[in-house]
């Protein structure tokens, strides 16, 4: 029992008598199980906790002067998690976020083909204003609080209503608000992990299996960029090394934006990037995520 004592008074006690506090967890938005990549439901494992009941105890631990060291303080911890930063940047071009808005749980219950017609006709709006054009013909629809896709389903703008309702009244679910974003057909993930602002590692992924809920369920990995570049780019050199040019330029952009939301630097961070398939070179890296 003493060595347990002095184990935990070691992992708070930080440098020059400050105290630090890490919550290793998944916040979730209400009591959830936990769905495989082949869509299986498995008891809710034990890192995941509810963000209702976790953010206040954080609240209460920061007001003590226990600061939150990993994975962030708690005004950064909760735009991350909830995922509202996507609707509030897509409006920015330079961070190249696919266009989002979001729809209340009451406005989907009370009507689903409303509310989704609503979600089309905002996004048109925004494309509109970037100047693309209308067309819209495939959707994402997706909730905060949530990991590993597994709450994200890539469907037609016929079947978002569909889609909206079957997100939101998931049982055990607490989620007040769905997110809609258009969809960017993906080629290739560049996921980035970054220590102390600098980009440390990327692994190469990309989507091997859509079922026809709309649900990922299967990926392929390369962490050799050599053979990604080979393998998923045919082999074009000069096309992949503007690629990686792109890479930095986005994690520096993004790591700036961290420290405006939080003065305190980010230790590790993961930012997922995504190509488009239009075109043959990385013209641009369309889709960007911020994850802890």
């Amino acid at each position: 029992k003493n060595r347990w004592l002095e184990y935990y008074t070691r992992s708070l006690l930080g440098q020059k008598g400050l105290f630090f506090r890490c919550f290793y967890c998944w916040l979730v938005s209400g009591s959830v199980a936990n769905q495989n990549l082949q869509g299986e439901l498995q008891p809710t494992s034990a890192a995941y906790v509810d963000a209702d009941l976790l953010f206040p105890l954080v609240l209460r631990m920061e007001a003590a002067g226990i600061c939150s060291c990993w994975p962030h303080p708690l005004q950064l911890w909760k735009l991350l998690t909830s995922k509202e930063w996507m609707s509030q940047m897509c409006i920015c071009p330079q961070f190249q976020i696919p266009l989002t808005t979001s729809l209340s749980k009451a406005l989907v219950l009370r009507d689903a083909s409303k509310a989704a017609a609503m979600a089309v006709q905002a996004l048109r709006s925004l494309k509109k204003d970037r100047d693309e054009t209308e067309v819209l013909e495939q959707v994402v629809a997706k909730l905060g609080y949530s990991y590993e896709g597994i709450d994200v389903k890539m469907v037609s703008c016929e079947q978002l209503a569909e889609a909206l309702y079957f997100l939101l009244t998931q049982p055990n679910y607490n989620n007040g608000t769905v997110y809609v974003q258009e969809r960017i057909n993906v080629s290739l993930e560049a996921r980035c992990f970054l220590i102390n602002g600098r980009l440390e590692k990327v692994l190469y992924t990309r989507f091997a299996r859509i079922d026809v809920q709309g649900y990922v369920r299967e990926y392929e990995k390369e962490s050799c960029s050599l053979r990604a570049m080979r393998d998923w780019f045919m082999n074009d050199e000069e096309a992949w090394k503007d690629a990686m040019s792109q890479i930095q330029q986005l994690c520096d952009r993004w790591t700036l934006w961290l420290l405006a939301q939080s003065a305190e630097p980010t230790v590790s961070l993961r930012i997922l990037l995504f190509k488009d398939n239009l075109n043959f070179g990385w013209d641009f890296l369309k889709q960007c995520f911020v994850e802890r």
